[in-house]
C-alpha cells in the first residue's frame, strides 16, 4: 500500500479516528424547549385575540356606514331567511302528524311509514297500504323445515352443539 506524506498507511489512520470516541450530544433541557412552545403559543392565542377585536370593531364601523336601504336590505335577507326555516319546520311537522294519523288508521308502525319517502298524504297512504299487504303476507310463525320433528338440543348436553342442530334438521 501506499504511504502517505506522514508515513502512515491510509488504513491505519482511518482505523485510529474510528477508535477515538465520538463527543457525546449534549442533552436537551426539554423543559426550557416546552416553556419556549408554550410562550409561542400564547403569543399567537394573543394575536388572535387582537384580530378578533378589530374584526368586531370593523364590523361595526360597517354597519355604521350603511344607509338605511342597505340595512334594510340585510333585514330583508334575514327575515326571508327565517322564513324559509320557518316553513322547513311548519312542512316537517306537519307531515309528522299525516304519518301518526295514516298509521293509526291504517295499523302499520308509524316508525316504517315515517321512514319512506312521501310527504303529501296521498303518498304516505300508499306507503301505509304498501306496508300493510307486505305484513299481512308475512307468517306469524317461522317456518321449519322438519316440520317440528327434531328436538332441540338441550344446554345440559353438550356433545350436541346448535350446528349439529341444524346440520341435522336440514339433512
Amino acid at each position: 500500500m501506499a504511504e502517505n506524506e506522514q508515513g502512515a498507511q491510509p488504513t491505519e489512520q482511518t482505523e485510529t479516528e474510528a477508535a477515538q470516541p465520538t463527543p457525546a450530544e449534549p442533552e436537551r433541557d426539554w423543559k426550557a424547549e416546552y416553556e419556549k412552545v408554550l410562550a409561542q403559543s400564547r403569543k399567537w392565542e394573543q394575536r388572535s385575540k387582537d384580530n378578533a377585536a378589530a374584526a368586531k370593531e370593523l364590523e361595526a364601523l360597517k354597519d355604521a356606514s350603511k344607509t338605511d336601504a342597505e340595512k334594510l336590505a340585510d333585514a330583508t335577507k334575514r327575515a326571508e331567511k327565517a322564513e324559509e326555516k320557518l316553513a322547513e319546520y311548519e312542512r316537517k311537522a306537519e307531515r309528522a302528524a299525516i304519518v301518526v294519523e295514516v298509521a293509526a288508521a291504517k295499523g302499520v308502525d308509524a316508525e316504517w311509514l315515517g321512514r319512506m319517502a312521501g310527504d303529501d298524504r296521498k303518498a304516505i297512504e300508499a306507503n301505509a297500504d304498501y306496508i300493510a299487504t307486505k305484513l299481512s303476507g308475512a307468517p306469524i310463525y317461522p317456518s321449519v323445515l322438519d316440520n317440528g320433528h327434531s328436538k332441540a338440543p338441550t344446554k345440559s348436553d353438550p356433545k350436541h352443539s346448535f350446528m349439529e342442530f341444524v346440520n341435522k334438521s336440514l339433512s
